[in-house]
């Protein structure tokens, strides 16, 4: 957030990610599916380097360990624990593992070995996972103290606390209950997609009461975007006032406007971050 309002951006606020209860929700297992996707101690996920690092320290232990999920090719060392090959998961099955599993560990993907030591953004799993009710291990982040407290999830700051903090849950088997059940009330009544849409909407009509009706009246004319545009962009103002002053302008447009400068023309911070956006979109085929 502190590199975007550098980078220019005058209102940046943090949407958490979220789990929508009719999908995440406690399921009622028959034996023969817990004899299938339960286990004391699981992961759902894609085999990331520091995972690869850090489950081989779990194996060789007096619980249960399942591993699924896909992109594990070439850990032997998990082979004995990963489950259906390393095929991907659907939905349905995370569900079922999630439901069926005592202590499901949440390790938030990184590229280096161990865990994030500046991990900051709390994943999808986090709110997913709580949805159904199930008791979760996972890495700290410092966003997570305001989506979820102590007593709603259980945390470690390294991956050698991992297996005595799994060693000491399994034995507290109502405790984790207890904590399972804390953390689902609360993303029922604050972490839903519906609570996210509705936070999205209330900062935009805070921020700009009237941005959602100008854009819906079409306000999007090379004029009005060249007067928004004044004050903090003046080059892209310059080059939207290079358009008719009521003609409607896209980002692929602005582009190709920047783009006929030809490759001796001077581009500003701001045109360049035009033309990499334009890029995104159409690497991505976005039809912004």
């Amino acid at each position: 957030m502190t590199a975007l309002k550098q980078a220019g951006a005058k209102d940046v606020r943090y949407l958490p990610m979220a789990a929508d209860p009719s999908v995440h929700r406690p399921l009622e297992l028959t034996k023969v599916e817990r004899e299938e996707y339960g286990s004391e101690v699981s992961f759902v996920g894609a085999g990331y380097a520091n995972r690869r690092a850090i489950f081989p320290q779990l194996l060789n232990h007096e619980w249960t360990f399942k591993l699924w999920g896909n992109e594990w090719e070439g850990a032997t060392e998990l082979s004995s624990v990963l489950q259906r090959n390393g095929a991907r998961i659907d939905t349905d099955t995370c569900q079922k593992v999630f439901n069926a599993s005592a202590v499901n560990l949440n390790l938030h993907s990184w590229a280096g070995i161990g865990l994030d030591p500046d991990g900051d953004f709390v994943n999808p799993r986090t709110f997913e996972l709580a949805a159904c009710g199930a008791f979760q291990l996972a890495d700290r982040r410092s966003l997570m103290p305001d989506l979820l407290a102590a007593n709603e999830i259980a945390t470690v700051s390294s991956s050698g606390e991992l297996p005595g903090a799994i060693a000491r849950w399994l034995r507290e088997p109502e405790q984790r209950l207890a904590m399972a059940a804390n953390a689902r009330r609360r993303v029922l009544a604050e972490h839903t997609y519906v609570h996210r849409m509705r936070d999205l909407l209330s900062q935009v009509g805070v921020a700009s009461p009237d941005r959602i009706g100008a854009v819906l009246r079409g306000a999007r004319q090379s004029d009005a975007l060249a007067l928004a545009a004044d004050d903090s962009f003046p080059s892209i103002a310059s080059t939207l006032r290079t358009f008719p002053s009521t003609k409607r302008v896209e980002l692929k447009q602005l582009a190709a406007q920047i783009r006929s400068r030809g490759p001796m023309g001077t581009l500003s911070r701001e045109d360049l971050m035009v033309l990499m956006l334009d890029e995104y979109r159409s690497e991505t085929k976005d039809l912004v």
